[in-house]
């Protein structure tokens, strides 16, 4: 706070990037628990939207919907530590991000509603950089505008998966793989893990033939890319063995 109130506005974007690096070096060591890793990604969108309003700058754009992005993965990790409360829930985030209060997100379902809103606000954030604005829901699944587009896919399919939303979970695993495979080729990680989870949605509702079919692809992209040995590959290969033994036929 010292910082922002006594430094120029000419160097606004230099701190505000400042605030993004310390966040995105502790999210990539895995560290989700630290609160400060909330406050500098909401304190450097503030200051780039600030710096966006006042001129104009299409290209801040990216850099928000970076801030926006990492926010939602944050919180749908603190989801996953948090039991379910079914008599409290957050359902209604249509203001910004930065006016919801954090220490008001108290149940899992809270924290997996704001970082929906906040996957929303950054694809959003993304298209807006390729004036791509007004694309409805078939547009998105179908056009890639920008690569971030994918994985904002992707992270959506995880938070409908936790809120058991499992027909808007799937549409976003499906699009997040048809998209990644136009960036990485089919032969990426995370095509390989949307694939592993889509097969845990086609167990859920009885459909074991497209849950085989995404596992064996998923042990497939996963072996070639990561080594047999690596615990996704074991993962999968758990999942696997549990479906075929459920089948009459093995």
């Amino acid at each position: 706070d010292d910082i922002k109130s006594s430094i120029s506005p000419l160097y606004n974007f230099h701190v505000a990037r400042a605030l993004y690096n310390l966040a995105a070096s502790k999210i990539s060591k895995g560290d989700y628990s630290d609160q400060y890793i909330c406050t500098c990604l909401s304190d450097a969108s503030s200051m780039l939207q600030e710096m966006s309003s006042k001129t104009a700058a299409q290209a801040l754009n990216v850099e928000i919907g970076h801030c926006h992005f990492y926010l939602g993965l944050v919180h749908y990790k603190k989801s996953l530590e948090m039991r379910s409360t079914n008599n409290r829930k957050i359902t209604n985030f249509t203001q910004k991000f930065e006016q919801v209060k954090l220490n008001s997100l108290k149940s899992k379902e809270d924290h997996l509603h704001y970082a929906l809103s906040c996957a929303d606000q950054s694809l959003s954030n993304y298209l807006m950089e390729k004036n791509s604005v007004g694309l409805n829901k078939v547009d998105i699944g179908q056009k890639l505008q920008h690569s971030m587009q994918a994985h904002v896919a992707h992270l959506s399919a995880w938070i409908h998966d936790s809120l058991g939303s499992l027909t808007q979970a799937q549409w976003n695993y499906k699009t997040a793989i048809r998209l990644l495979n136009k960036i990485y080729s089919p032969n990426n990680v995370y095509s390989a893990s949307a694939l592993h989870s889509l097969g845990n949605i086609f167990v859920r509702i009885g459909n074991t033939p497209e849950a085989l079919k995404c596992y064996e692809d998923s042990l497939t992209y996963r072996v070639l890319l990561l080594g047999s040995d690596h615990p996704s590959v074991a993962d999968t290969l758990y999942k696997l063995a549990g479906l075929v033994g459920n089948l009459s036929e093995y």
